[in-house]
């Protein structure tokens, strides 16, 4: 990517939203990751998993996280390293487009499980938004359990 395209990227609204998302994901900062979404979110995962489902505000979009990052016995990253993840954007929406790795005490494995995490743009925060999970949907199921 040239300077003129992180630059571009960089000014553009939900950008900075995103990758704060990840890095707070990754860091545990459950503070920073509900700075970052909208009042009126509306997140929901697909699936027959435990957390499937539909989440409304901050809060319970944060709570959804740390959940996900508990049932992996705190093993679950975004991503392995910072930059192992794309940011699409337009001027409406932002998705990140990544792989997931976790590993349970139970010997339940996700290895590079790609997802997309989109969202629509508010206000330069993270609105209405869900996962996909592009792959296995059962597997991913299986794991969050």
């Amino acid at each position: 990517m040239t300077s003129d395209q992180a630059d571009f990227r960089a000014g553009q609204p939900g950008y900075a939203a995103a990758v704060a998302l990840c890095e707070g994901f990754n860091a545990r900062d459950w503070e920073r990751v509900r700075a970052v979404l909208h009042a009126d979110i509306e997140f929901s995962v697909a699936g027959v998993s435990a957390i499937a489902g539909e989440y409304v505000g901050p809060d319970q979009v944060a709570a959804l996280f740390q959940r996900m990052v508990d049932i992996s016995g705190n093993t679950l990253r975004f991503a392995p390293n910072a930059d192992d993840y794309d940011i699409l954007l337009s001027r409406v929406h932002v998705a990140v487009l990544g792989a997931f790795h976790a590993e349970r005490d139970d010997g339940r494995r996700l290895e590079y499980c790609y997802q997309l995490w989109f969202f629509h743009i508010g206000d330069d925060n993270l609105g209405m938004g869900g996962i996909t999970v592009m792959g296995d949907q059962a597997d991913f199921d299986s794991f969050f359990s």
